[in-house]
């Protein structure tokens, strides 16, 4: 695991990544929020769909090459707000079938 330490202001190929990464986050989930915290590497971009969050974390230079590793941050960011989302709608399912039994 790579150790956190303290970085300085990020650079512009790095905030045009961190741009683009946003725009492909809300083109997916709109009405997203998207966090960026680059105090420290590697940073973290926190992601807010409703009262979905998940977390990720990438080295700057992955982030700045915008590869297979930003790639799959992007992806497993994806796969972890849907899955989120659908535990949210089954627990929500479950509690109105619950209330609906009561009635």
């Amino acid at each position: 695991m790579t150790a956190l330490h303290e970085v300085s202001a990020p650079s512009d190929r790095i905030a045009t990544a961190q741009q683009a990464a946003v725009e492909e986050i809300t083109r997916q989930f709109p009405g997203a929020v998207v966090a960026w915290d680059v105090r420290m590497e590697p940073y973290m971009v926190t992601v807010t769909v409703g009262r979905s969050t998940v977390r990720g974390f990438i080295e700057p230079a992955e982030l700045e090459e915008r590869g297979q590793i930003y790639q799959a941050l992007l992806k497993r960011l994806s796969e972890q707000i849907a899955d989120s989302q659908h535990y949210i709608d089954l627990l929500n399912g479950a509690r109105n079938e619950k209330q609906a039994l009561r009635r």
